[in-house]
């Protein structure tokens, strides 16, 4: 939930990175002119870093404040007065401080992922994993239970800005940033990024309620065992779908800069190429998923156990048509645009309506709930914004899974992967 409160910042904030590294000469509210290949704007990526810093600032305050109000309530009613887990009100105020600190630094993320140091991002955020998981290891060995994973989600996300600040602002950086930037360059630099921003935002609002909301509402009817194995399963294939769309993201800045200079064909041959890697792996990584996890469960004698698996194979299929399409949608955001505000409300609306229907009227369980999800999606969003990408780049959908093909084969023939 506090992932919203971004609302649509940091991916606007990257890709005016792109444009200003791209040449750029100022930032558009909507759509982007062709520009020759230019020498990097400096000053406009001066501006857009001033902007970044004064929108985050504010941003992580004003989550602070309400996690430690309304957040307080929710965590007090759910725990029955903080009575339900030991150290639990020390335990939501270091998490409340913690989330702080994540969403501070966000914005360097933006940095690298914009500037194409798409590797240097992926290390950054390892880093700030494995600091996570080294430090939960060891509190946790040592008897400290919960507030483990507090501490180390507040230590992580120091990691990443420490290595992204030194990554991303190299000599030629510093000495090429002009330092002179007036406020209303900075006041216009926000006014232009949050034209999109918030129609991403508000989009994120649907997507927050096609993907967790029904979290929240299989808490309310589902006993707390069910609750926790769906839990694991919105955790597990979610990483996968990330791994899936790793070299997608990869192609971003790339993406971004050609969107700059109208190449529309080679955004296309990126494109396939990305997609048919995706389902590759959402294909090989889900039934590895099926066979295997339940397995490595038992070993590790898990408390928790994944769902059913007709469960786990229906929200595995929604999840990665989720993916397919988001990829599509993020390349219309490439090209600044944002015509799916709209669509993402409406689903999540009536994601939200069928999964309570489900969970209060039928005995489906955690099926009607991924059911209601799948149904919902399938019924525009899955298929209008992957036709709306070919459409506009003119090419028929079996073309564009013969170029992904023809783009893999030649990867693969020059041993890339």
């Amino acid at each position: 939930m506090v992932a919203l409160m971004d609302f649509g910042f940091a991916p606007q904030i990257g890709r005016n990175i792109t444009y200003a590294l791209s040449g750029s000469k100022h930032i558009e509210r909507e759509g982007l002119h062709g520009i020759p290949n230019l020498e990097p704007n400096y000053r406009l990526l001066a501006t857009v870093i001033e902007a970044a810093k004064f929108i985050y600032k504010r941003l992580s305050i004003l989550i602070l404040i309400l996690m430690l109000t309304f957040g307080t309530y929710y965590i007090d009613y759910v725990t029955n007065g903080f009575d339900d887990v030991d150290n639990s009100l020390w335990i939501w105020l270091l998490f409340s401080l913690s989330n702080y600190l994540n969403i501070y630094f966000i914005y360097y993320r933006s940095l690298l992922t914009g500037s194409g140091k798409i590797f240097e991002s992926s290390v950054s955020i390892i880093l700030s994993k494995l600091t996570y998981i080294i430090i939960c290891v060891i509190f946790i060995s040592s008897g400290f239970g919960l507030i483990s994973i507090v501490i180390a989600n507040m230590v992580s996300p120091l990691v990443l800005f420490v290595y992204s600040h030194f990554i991303f602002f190299t000599k030629e950086i510093r000495k090429s940033l002009p330092t002179d930037i007036k406020s209303e360059e900075k006041k216009e630099a926000i006014s232009s990024i949050w034209f999109n921003a918030k129609k991403l935002g508000i989009n994120q609002l649907g997507t927050f309620a096609i993907l967790k909301l029904n979290l929240f509402l299989i808490g309310l009817f589902l006993p707390l065992s069910v609750v926790g194995s769906f839990g694991i399963l919105t955790q597990v294939v979610p990483a996968l779908s990330a791994v899936a769309t790793s070299l997608f993201n990869s192609f971003l800045p790339q993406i971004a800069s050609l969107q700059v200079a109208h190449n529309f064909k080679e955004i296309t041959k990126k494109l396939s190429i990305t997609v048919l890697i995706f389902w590759m792996i959402m294909i090989i990584g889900g039934i590895a998923i099926v066979i295997c996890l339940p397995w490595i469960m038992d070993v590790i004698s898990s408390n928790t156990k994944l769902p059913p698996t007709i469960v786990t194979v229906l929200y595995l299929i929604v999840m990665a048509l989720e993916g397919n399409h988001t990829m599509f949608s993020t390349v219309i955001v490439t090209s600044n645009k944002v015509p799916f505000v709209a669509a993402g409300l409406v689903s999540g609306f009536f994601i939200g309506v069928l999964t309570f229907i489900s969970l209060r009227f039928t005995t489906l369980g955690l099926v009607g709930v991924v059911l209601a999800q799948g149904i919902i999606q399938l019924l525009y969003n899955n298929w209008r914004w992957p036709k709306y990408v070919l459409d506009e780049f003119n090419i028929k959908p079996i073309d564009f899974i013969r170029m992904g093909y023809m783009g893999f084969c030649k990867i693969r023939k020059n041993n890339l992967i």
